[in-house]
């Protein structure tokens, strides 16, 4: 399996990268999709998995969703259009996708969101409507007519009567149609509106950054305030209150300054960013080992072939004189001599972290080596041959 972008990488992410849409065809070779519709609507009939369908008209209302899990009844007689099913997270429920995924491993792992399946009969689509995130839509069986068109944002008109991000009025700047293994890359915010040709499924290799709402919201929940030490706000008082009402701008400010020197440190965001990249969406995704391994026998097994578990994040910093290591929103702090170790274990899903280990001091292997046994027994880590 190969991943060919028509340029090289550096290329790719000047020219193309979150700037303007791009169609590579035959971009992905050597790959086979294995699994069909009846195996997604299958995975869709699963309660620990996300999946949706989207009517193009329901009980008089457009383009609404509907969320699974779903009865295999209800998917068995679906008419023959009209809906598209989407089956999140695949990634996680089908370990080959986790290779697939390695192939864009030139953008970093705190972008990754997931791989999204899309099942769409002849003639369907999800509508006109544009995401807040970068994506690469990989056709992977049928065809399908892509029209794309300009940037949209909050203000852009949207379909009154939907939840979804559907446009009023969609102007086509360009036309394609794929047919699989080509890949069509979108940044974030463009409008799009694909339409299958027949039997249609493709797979979303999506990169999403957190909000600044989710960003601070994270941020609050690592704070733990109720552990800080009271940091009250001065008056500034230097003269005489005429008007004791008032509230001096300059105490606002001073409370500002307050904030970003006392709590938004540059520790405490970095930390948040791990976290917030790395945490699993649900709590089905990492699940701890059932039976735990000792430092020893993680040792013994070192030479075994390791994965991630499918689904399963990591992301390493430096801090200053430190190094932290993130893995499925847990939180390691290590000596730099670690650096080779923690880059292995994050590189790619299938790590091969022996040469690091063996070039360790004693005392910094055996660090590693605690690291590597949390690592397998939260169930990051698994030694199982796919």
């Amino acid at each position: 399996m190969k991943l060919d972008l028509g340029v090289d990488q550096q290329t790719f992410l000047a020219d193309f990268w979150q700037k303007q849409p791009c169609l590579i065809r035959g971009g992905l070779s050597g790959f086979t999709f294995d699994l069909d519709a009846n195996d997604l609507a299958g995975l869709a009939t699963a309660p620990q998995v996300e999946s949706r369908l989207i009517w193009e008209m329901l009980d008089g209302q457009p383009w609404q969703p509907e969320h699974g899990p779903f009865d295999e009844e209800k998917l068995a007689s679906l008419p023959e259009s009209g809906w598209t099913l989407l089956v999140q997270g695949l990634d996680h429920w089908h370990r080959p996708l986790a290779r697939l995924l390695d192939l864009f491993r030139f953008i970093p792992n705190w972008r990754l969101d997931d791989i999204m399946a899309s099942v769409s009969p002849d003639g369907a689509s999800v509508g006109p409507h544009f995401d807040y995130y970068d994506v690469f839509l990989i056709q992977a069986e049928g065809r399908k007519r892509w029209e794309i068109g300009p940037i949209c944002d909050i203000n852009t008109p949207r379909l009154d009567g939907t939840p979804l991000r559907i446009l009023e009025d969609m102007q086509s700047q360009h036309s394609w149609t794929v047919e699989p293994g080509d890949i069509l890359y979108l940044p974030s915010g463009y409008a799009h509106h694909g339409v299958a040709e027949g039997l249609s499924i493709t797979l979303s290799v999506g990169f999403r950054s957190p909000t600044l709402q989710e960003t601070a919201s994270a941020w609050l929940d690592l704070l733990d305030l109720d552990n800080l030490p009271p940091l009250h706000v001065a008056d500034g008082l230097k003269q005489p209150q005429t008007h004791p009402g008032w509230l001096d701008p300059r105490v606002c400010e001073q409370v500002r300054e307050s904030l970003i020197s006392e709590l938004l440190t540059p520790a405490r965001i970095t930390r948040t960013l791990l976290r917030l990249s790395t945490e699993p969406k649900t709590s089905d995704i990492v699940v701890p080992a059932e039976t735990p391994l000792s430092t020893d026998e993680v040792e013994q097994r070192l030479d075994q072939d390791w994965f991630w578990n499918e689904g399963s994040r990591f992301v390493y910093t430096q801090d200053g004189d430190e190094l932290l290591l993130a893995a499925d929103g847990t939180l390691f702090t290590l000596p730099l001599a670690l650096q080779g170790v923690a880059a292995a274990v994050s590189d790619c899903s299938q790590p091969d972290f022996v040469p690091a280990i063996q070039e360790l001091s004693p005392d910094h292997r055996e660090l590693a080596l605690s690291v590597l046994t949390q690592l397998v027994n939260q169930g990051s880590l698994v030694s199982e041959r796919p």
